[in-house]
């Protein structure tokens, strides 16, 4: 017998992440992170895994797995015990009270996170994690630890639509964070465009979405922090000139 099978538009990547996560309880088809990859590097640490390394000030951005809330015995305070994954793979996160109270609307499954601590060494478990002393949400992280977005964009027939969709997705997200458009136009030269301060981008999770969906991967660099864009780079434009640049 023949089977039918409805015609029905792909799937986009996170709607299917989202429903491999609820029907499987983990991410089967792609890494959630992946698109996120060139930022997490540049803004986080890999988690140490030797005894040694106990007190280290740390870095660590990832996804939200599990939290686990705890009230501590003598105060009956609110602390949390939460799971996340970075780019290397598990990592274990001890929140206490006065970070809990700051931070606790923050710690949602699958959601993004920076957080800055310590790591703690547990001799008699033999485990390593991390004391945490502030926790951020990725864009704000990006925005304040990198230098700015470097956005390349080839000059073909399809580079007036990526520059009418780069436009809105700007506006969309503003924020501090220093952008440069390039168009590329053949590998002879090419046009670097500097964008005034007040298009300013802050990258959460959804303008780092949109920005991959039209460029691709490629299409995106970020730069660190001694980079910052509005030191280093000399030509000078405005976002209704880029479309001209074409």
């Amino acid at each position: 017998k023949e089977e039918f099978y409805p015609d029905k538009p792909e799937m986009p990547p996170k709607e299917l992440l989202a429903k491999e996560k609820e029907v499987l309880g983990f991410y089967y088809s792609d890494n959630p992170l992946k698109e996120y990859a060139q930022f997490l590097e540049l803004i986080s640490d890999k988690m140490p895994e030797t005894a040694e390394c106990d007190g280290t000030p740390i870095n660590i951005a990832g996804i939200i797995k599990a939290v686990r809330n705890h009230i501590t015995k003598e105060k009956r305070e609110k602390m949390a015990f939460v799971t996340i994954e970075d780019l290397f793979g598990d990592v274990d996160l001890i929140i206490f009270p006065k970070t809990y109270a700051r931070c606790v609307h923050l710690l949602e499954e699958d959601k993004i996170i920076f957080v800055r601590g310590e790591v703690s060494v547990n001799q008699e478990q033999e485990t390593i994690s991390v004391r945490v002393s502030e926790i951020m949400e990725l864009g704000n992280a990006i925005e304040t630890l990198t230098g700015g977005l470097t956005i390349k964009i080839n000059a073909n027939e399809s580079a007036p639509l990526q520059v009418s969709q780069l436009k809105t997705i700007l506006t969309e997200h503003k924020g501090t964070l220093p952008v440069r458009v390039v168009f590329e136009h053949s590998q002879k030269y090419r046009t670097c465009i500097k964008l005034p301060q007040e298009y300013g981008v802050k990258p959460t999770e959804d303008f780092i979405s949109k920005l991959s969906q039209i460029l691709g991967f490629s299409g995106v660099e970020v730069l660190p922090i001694e980079e910052k864009i509005f030191k280093t780079i000399l030509v000078d434009d405005n976002l209704e000139d880029m479309s001209d640049a074409v």
